[in-house]
């Protein structure tokens, strides 16, 4: 009996100090990827990671490989299996790594918009103070919103929590073509936009973090985004049609620094940067996928309609969160114009995992009328 009792003890210990071991790494590699961006850019408070040499493959790089050079950690390929296999299309494309001047977006926009100033990555009305009908017993909460449409995962966090804080949220989606309202195809009097953002913490607070594109209409191209509350900065372009994929994430939580990754799949263009937080750190309240314009309705772009898919959100347990949840503590924004009608609404599914990461949006009245009022 004290045979099998010291062989039930050293089992124990064994399995305690794998658990404390594998721990102790993924902390470790959470450390690089929050403080092993070296590499300074032409913004302050703004790195990114060491470029890595050639021949180097993030498919068969270690975790520590994949965080020193900046790379989207490596899901987990047995509890979720769906999110490895997109990681590694996206890492099998990643093959021309950005190293251009980062550009302030505000600045950018004014050039662009007729002298409009713009606010990229402004956050949606908060859980507390937006519009929203009585929250239900069951089902996500609905919410309405002058910038955004789109779905949010929250929870009820003031500050950082080692365990229930999100930590990582992602989606790829493909580049629509987007132009003027049906009826006008005006591209004379306004240039309208659409900006599409992957995020945390941008649903309820200022200091979101994210990544997502903007998109202008008329045959004009955008550019990436990288953000940390109301203005953002743009790094490289994309085309019409191609397959693009943002990722964001708070490594370590409580600490004013985060990582956004995002990468054309059709130019195989990537980037990744560590971007310090302008007021407060991330506390990991919320996760969402947006479209939208933070300018209003009469400025956005008419896409007619695009599809975000594995949309997925990770928190610091690593608890899987689905845009598709039919929990209280998912929101669904709708976008409205100034007199509350639909402009921008989201479809999503609940029915398994792809039913529940697939989102569609589609662009309705504004882009038939020739603009809001």
């Amino acid at each position: 009996m004290k045979f099998i009792f010291s062989l039930f003890a050293i089992a124990g210990m064994f399995l305690l100090n794998t658990v404390t071991l594998a721990t102790a790494q993924s902390d470790a590699v959470r450390q690089i990827y929050a403080f092993g961006a070296s590499v300074p850019t032409n913004i302050d408070g703004v790195h990114t990671y060491p470029a890595p040499l050639a021949g180097f493959n993030p498919l068969t790089a270690t975790d520590e490989e994949l965080a020193i050079h900046g790379f989207p950690a490596r899901p987990d390929q047995e509890t979720d299996a769906n999110h490895y296999k997109m990681w590694a299309r996206v890492m099998a494309a990643a093959k021309n790594r950005w190293t251009g001047e980062l550009k302030p977006v505000p600045s950018w926009g004014k050039k662009s918009l007729g002298g409009k100033g713009i606010e990229m990555g402004k956050p949606s009305p908060s859980l507390q103070s937006g519009p929203q009908s009585v929250k239900p017993a069951s089902g996500p909460v609905q919410l309405a919103s002058t910038t955004f449409s789109g779905v949010a995962s929250t929870n009820n966090l003031r500050k950082w929590t080692p365990k229930t804080s999100f930590s990582d949220v992602w989606a790829e989606f493909t580049l629509p073509t987007i132009q003027p309202p049906f009826e006008t195809n005006d591209c004379g009097n306004f240039q309208p936009w659409t900006e599409y953002r992957i995020g945390i913490d941008g649903g309820a607070s200022p200091n979101g973090l994210g990544g997502g594109y903007v998109d202008f209409s008329c045959g004009i191209a955008g550019f990436f985004l990288v953000s940390w509350g109301p203005n953002g900065l743009s790094t490289f372009g994309a085309n019409h049609g191609d397959l693009l994929y943002v990722e964001a994430a708070n490594s370590l939580g409580g600490f004013n620094n985060g990582y956004v990754f995002v990468e054309d799949l059709s130019t195989l263009t990537y980037g990744s940067w560590n971007i310090a937080a302008p007021n407060q750190p991330l506390i990991g309240n919320s996760v969402e996928w947006l479209v939208g314009n933070s300018n209003g309705a009469e400025s956005l772009g008419n896409t007619t309609g695009i599809a975000f898919e594995g949309a997925e959100a990770l928190n610091l347990a690593g608890k899987q969160f689905f845009p598709g949840s039919t929990t209280p503590s998912t929101a669904v924004f709708t976008m409205v114009d100034s007199l509350g009608q639909d402009v921008e609404i989201v479809s999503y599914g609940s029915g398994g995992k792809q039913g529940q990461s697939s989102l569609f949006f589609q662009t309705t009245g504004c882009a038939y009328s020739g603009g809001c009022q």
